[in-house]
């Protein structure tokens, strides 16, 4: 694995990336300008990397924060480029570690990966999220190079005191996906129920038991409702067992748990969603609601979702979930969102943009 490292003199570039297509044709890109590129993935990513990456990049497959940690610590000392660029992906631990690095040696770049929630999450307090916090800060205005996802966090950034290069480009969504959808025929008007989707991790900050209990109280209140409409809910995390909890009885057939899906099944899921829901405070970016609107799904969401005013243009009905009459403003928002011409508008739409941000996207094959 490292032996060509060790021979290698000019650039040497390091990522750390939870997604699959774009990240293949980066590398691919990179590989064309002779530079050197591994691709460290966690092994719950496993096969999908190995299918999908194996012939694009030196694929290192690991466990856990440590063993990662460790990882680039071998490539750097095996490597004798003059510049080394190291990317991480959202995690405070890391972007201290290699901003570190940074400090203590000029050849390695740091580039930071800022995810939308890192900056601006108003979870619960805790001794170790505010170190983290801290640490994070301070690794941010070490970096030499910043990818953030909207011109709202390159404005927070700034103010932090950085001077790193900063660059707006959300991540695109999959070329699976985007192929899928854009060969995709729309025959959500067959289907026996008007189906629901709540996609995302099951935690606290992305309002998941908000959610349920504002919906647990409209099936209360309109009992008709029962009958034509199903909530799936694609996803997994710490909060699941509460969700359950949330969900009485009576109402427990409306919905369905698919757990975390991804690929052919997560493009099968949207296949069979009429609308999408989306009760999270804040999304940096939002790329499943654009993933949605890429096969005609319109999402409902609350009053602030995205920072993206063309997101939220083309695929998004804000509503006030606090207000008195947000059941009929909600109801209303889904009958209208069942026509088909509206449904193709929202796709059309979200077509454009996700052509806008790969061209974004290339902004960050000029790591210089």
């Amino acid at each position: 694995m490292f032996s060509n490292a060790r021979r290698y003199q000019g650039q040497v570039k390091v990522t750390n990336f939870d997604d699959i297509d774009r990240y293949v044709e980066y590398s691919c890109a990179l590989r064309k300008d002779n530079i050197l590129h591994y691709f460290i993935v966690l092994v719950s990513h496993d096969f999908d990397y190995r299918k999908n990456c194996i012939d694009a990049t030196n694929i290192i497959f690991v466990k856990g924060l440590l063993e990662k940690i460790w990882q680039f610590v071998k490539i750097y000392f095996r490597t004798t480029g003059d510049k080394l660029f190291v990317t991480t992906h959202r995690c405070h631990d890391e972007l201290f570690l290699l901003a570190s690095l940074s400090c203590v040696s000029k050849r390695v770049h740091c580039v930071g990966q800022l995810h939308g929630y890192d900056l601006v999450s108003k979870t619960h307090f805790s001794l170790v999220r505010f170190l983290k916090k801290i640490l994070g800060t301070w690794a941010l205005r070490k970096c030499q190079i910043l990818r953030v996802v909207n011109e709202n966090q390159r404005a927070i950034v700034m103010k932090l005191g950085t001077d790193a290069r900063i660059i707006v480009a959300p991540v695109p969504i999959s070329k699976k996906i985007e192929l899928s959808a854009i060969s995709y025929m729309d025959r959500k008007e067959d289907f026996d129920f008007c189906n629901l989707s709540l996609i995302g991790r099951l935690s606290e900050e992305k309002g998941i038991i908000f959610g349920i209990q504002w919906l647990e109280k409209l099936l209360n209140s309109n009992a008709d409702l029962k009958h034509t409409i199903r909530i799936h809910i694609a996803g997994d995390g710490p909060l699941k067992p509460r969700i359950l909890n949330e969900i009485s009885d009576d109402n427990r057939f409306c919905y369905k748990f698919h757990g975390h899906i991804e690929g052919d099944d997560y493009i099968e899921f949207l296949k069979n969603i009429t609308v999408n829901l989306s009760f999270s405070p804040y999304e940096g970016y939002g790329r499943t609601i654009l993933e949605c609107g890429a096969f005609g799904i319109p999402t409902v969401s609350v009053d602030r979702c995205t920072d993206d005013s063309s997101l939220k243009h083309a695929c998004i009905t804000p509503i006030n979930f606090q207000d008195f009459e947000a059941q009929i403003e909600f109801l209303n928002a889904i009958n209208s969102l069942l026509d088909k011409s509206v449904r193709q508008s929202v796709r059309d739409e979200a077509l454009i943009i996700i052509n806008r941000l790969k061209s974004c996207w290339l902004l960050l094959l000029d790591w210089k």
